[in-house]
């Protein structure tokens, strides 16, 4: 639950941008930073937002090193999106995943931009470097949004959170349990439920297994996000 674990104190987290028609979560001062790419959005024809790039490895032997954006949006208008390598260098392909997202996008001035008119979940690889592309969480405006705890309720709100101490603490839920992380958390832990049911796990936050060792022996047993 929330009181197993520990918050770490955030002297400068930022507050969620949030406007009729984007809502942007803010990351908390110590989340992990990949410097890869620079991501904007807007509503068409209004001021840009920067998108903080989260870092993911997602390939230990080639190193891959993801990074991944999340924002919410009614789409009542188009959103747009742009994306530009944040240090330098030329784009010169790209491809959206999966095909059938059918993202409408083109470059222009050396960067990627995309208009979304509905809620999508894509990957963008830039000049054929499947192991160090961009995902992007192009969320729908969240319904009912959970504000603190209650009964049956574990809720983590922004911020770092560590199971544990050390991030490698598990939540264990039980029947009729909901998980919520909010947008601008990150739980670091893993989730356990055995022979439960009506368990809900939602938010715009993230729980992340990072603090485990993952680079083990095939014939070891490798941490797991969840066990169900």
């Amino acid at each position: 639950s929330a009181e197993d674990s520990v918050v770490k104190p955030e002297q400068n987290l930022k507050p969620t941008v949030e406007s009729r028609a984007l809502k942007i979560f803010s990351a908390p001062p110590s989340a992990p930073l990949n410097d890869t790419f620079l991501v904007r959005v807007r509503e068409l024809g209004g001021v840009w937002s920067e998108l903080f790039t989260y870092n993911a490895t997602v390939n230990l032997d080639a190193k891959g090193q993801n990074s991944f954006v999340v924002f919410d949006s009614d789409f009542i208008k188009p959103i747009e999106m742009e994306i530009r390598f944040k240090k330098g260098g030329a784009i010169n392909n790209f491809r959206i995943r999966p095909a059938s997202s059918k993202v409408v996008s083109r470059m222009q001035e050396n960067a990627i931009l995309i208009n979304l008119t509905r809620a999508c979940k894509f990957t963008v690889e830039v000049n054929g470097d499947t192991f160090n592309n961009l995902i992007a969480f192009a969320n729908p405006w969240e319904e009912k949004p959970i504000v603190g705890p209650g009964k049956g309720i574990h809720y983590f709100g922004p911020g770092a959170h560590y199971l544990g101490n050390d991030g490698k603490g598990m939540i264990k839920l039980e029947e009729g349990d909901t998980l919520y992380i909010a947008g601008g958390a990150i739980v670091y832990g893993n989730v356990k439920a055995e022979n439960a049911k009506n368990i809900t796990i939602k938010g715009r936050g993230i729980l992340c297994a990072s603090k485990f060792e993952h680079n083990v022996p095939d014939n070891e047993p490798r941490a797991l996000l969840m066990w169900f």
